[in-house]
């Protein structure tokens, strides 16, 4: 099992985007205000259909896996 450290560190969108042109600069700019705004796609029934598991929104799979990941 191992035992990595998950870090997060709090930046700028202006300094993640600094070294990016085009769609990169774009779509990173959108993770950004999304994640920040706490607004994510919803969930759908598609992953349901592929996998036979329901999908799950990224703040369920974060505290699922808190162990895993070492933050909780």
């Amino acid at each position: 099992m191992s035992t990595a450290c998950l870090a997060s560190t709090a930046i700028l969108l202006a300094e993640a985007v600094a070294d990016l042109d085009g769609f990169d600069r774009d779509l990173t700019a959108v993770t950004f205000q999304r994640v920040q705004a706490d607004v994510f796609a919803v969930v759908t029934d598609t992953v349901e259909q592929v996998t036979g598991r329901p999908a799950r929104t990224l703040a369920a799979f974060l505290e699922d896996a808190g162990d895993i990941l070492g933050t909780s």
